[in-house]
């Protein structure tokens, strides 16, 4: 044993003992109050770094989570304004029904019905222009992707909603259009030669399910009249010319498959055969547009309409006139404008690329831009006569499937997008979170065992740097 006091070797490697040991326990305390394992740079910079990362996009996820719920409200907001438009509609519907039944009406009533669609048209473009997110439109055009037509003789609408062949529109482009199978309507030909006045005979024959029946007195004008009575049943239409002998045809009301000519004819008073079955043909279009200021180029096939309607994958929609159905020349149709800013796009991820990116075009549903057919609107029909409301209640039921569509579309960017999108959210937030408790959270009680340990060592070292001091001590007893 050494008796040296100035240095003291054996004191001074007691006290690095009780440092240490001290130091140990001081980080297990941290560690223990703060629930971190790696709460500084210094503990594990490695871990450090990549925990860090990790909760910058934690933060990030849950910014993006709460703008997602926002998101939903906004979609909310427009679904809410259109579910009433559906509502005026159906009334607008029901008012042209009634009015076409004019014999039961006064003028005073088919004045009433009409100041009423009137009323429905004008609370329809005013639910457009007020339906408001915040202070911004929604639904008066201002946040969507607007068709503009230049060939007004061949096309009876257009729209679009902002995808176009898996690319989102990004520049008012001009459309190129060529029919590559065109559109036909159904239609038989009678096979019969009536003049006005000539007698059918007697006997039965259904269109399309509906019987009509005739009698030895009933004539040609008769039976063609008997048909076109009950068009609204049948789907069919008889064309016909008032001269002797003449020849008839049927022809179905509906453009494409959806207009069927099924004629059971047992006694053959209609047709020259027993039965006759055709349907009309849906028109296929090759469409491009150049979707970017780049000029770069999207082809698409439009085969998802029926008869001349022409639809695509993305729910874009262009419906031509008779003539131009028929026609397999390539036209431009018109433009696709999108608004300053671009349409409607919301922000679903943390990053700035186009897969963090997602967009959907809100439609103007002003009674001017609703059921274009024939170039009336919504907003041009009335029901001031049996003829108009007629023809109203045509514009009305295409307005009626334009805003079921448009809602339709609504429905699966709210289910399939954002909804879908906040479940993957929420997943890869909990998984994120799970990944840094792993790296940068202390477990609890391996550290308060831990803890244990290194208080037993620091009392240890204390007791030795106090017997090391009594060595010191001992050294004094020789010079005495």
């Amino acid at each position: 044993m050494a008796f040296r006091i100035k240095t003291a070797p054996i004191t001074q490697g007691a006290l690095t003992k009780v440092f240490n040991a001290s130091t140990a326990m001081g980080t297990s305390i941290a560690r223990l109050g703060s629930g971190l394992k790696v709460g500084n740079a210094a503990d594990d910079p490695a871990a450090y770094i990549g925990a860090s990362r990790m909760r910058d996009n934690a933060h990030s996820l849950e910014m993006i989570l709460r703008t997602t719920q926002e998101n939903q409200n906004y979609m909310k907001t427009a679904e809410g304004a259109l579910d009433e438009v559906s509502r005026l509609l159906r009334e607008a519907r029901s008012l042209a029904l009634n009015s076409m039944n004019q014999p039961t009406l006064t003028q005073a009533q088919q004045d009433a019905n009409n100041q009423q669609l009137q009323n429905i048209s004008s609370s329809i473009t005013r639910i457009a222009n007020n339906t408001r997110y915040g202070t911004k439109r929604i639904l008066d055009g201002s946040t969507g992707i607007f068709a503009l037509s230049t060939a007004l003789l061949s096309v009876e609408s257009m729209a679009f909603t902002g995808s176009f062949g898996g690319y989102a529109l990004s520049t008012t482009a001009t459309i190129s259009f060529t029919v590559t199978t065109a559109a036909s309507v159904a239609s038989v030909g009678a096979g019969q030669a009536y003049g006005i006045l000539s007698v059918v005979g007697a006997g039965s024959f259904s269109i399309n399910g509906v019987v009509f029946n005739t009698t030895g007195s009933t004539t040609g004008e008769e039976l063609y009249s008997m048909v076109n009575a009950a068009s609204d049943l049948t789907g069919v239409y008889v064309v016909y010319c008032a001269g002797a002998g003449a020849q008839a045809s049927l022809i179905a009301t509906e453009w494409g498959s959806s207009g069927r000519i099924d004629v059971v004819d047992p006694n053959t008073i209609l047709i020259s055969t027993t039965a006759s079955s055709t349907a009309g043909t849906d028109g296929v279009a090759a469409v491009s547009i150049n979707y970017n200021a780049s000029g770069d180029y999207a082809n698409v096939t439009f085969n998802r309409g029926t008869g001349k309607t022409f639809r695509d994958a993305d729910g874009n929609t262009i419906e031509l006139t008779p003539n131009q159905a028929v026609s397999t020349t390539t036209f431009n149709p018109g433009q696709v404008r999108v608004p300053v800013g671009g349409p409607t796009r919301f922000q679903v991820g943390i990053d700035n690329t186009s897969q963090d990116k997602v967009g959907i075009s809100l439609d103007n549903i002003q009674a001017s831009n609703l059921g274009r057919t024939g170039g009336n609107s919504l907003s041009d029909v009335d029901l001031i006569s049996s003829e108009n409301s007629a023809e109203a209640l045509v514009v009305i039921d295409k307005a009626i499937d334009e805003i079921a569509s448009f809602r339709g579309r609504i429905g699966n960017f709210q289910k399939n997008v954002l909804d879908s999108n906040m479940r993957a959210l929420t997943i890869g937030k909990e998984n994120l979170l799970a990944s840094i408790s792993a790296i940068a959270d202390t477990d609890m009680a391996a550290e308060a065992a831990e803890f244990a340990q290194k208080q037993i060592l620091s009392e240890s070292a204390v007791a030795v740097l106090g017997n090391a001091m009594t060595l010191s001590q001992s050294a004094l007893s020789l010079i005495r």
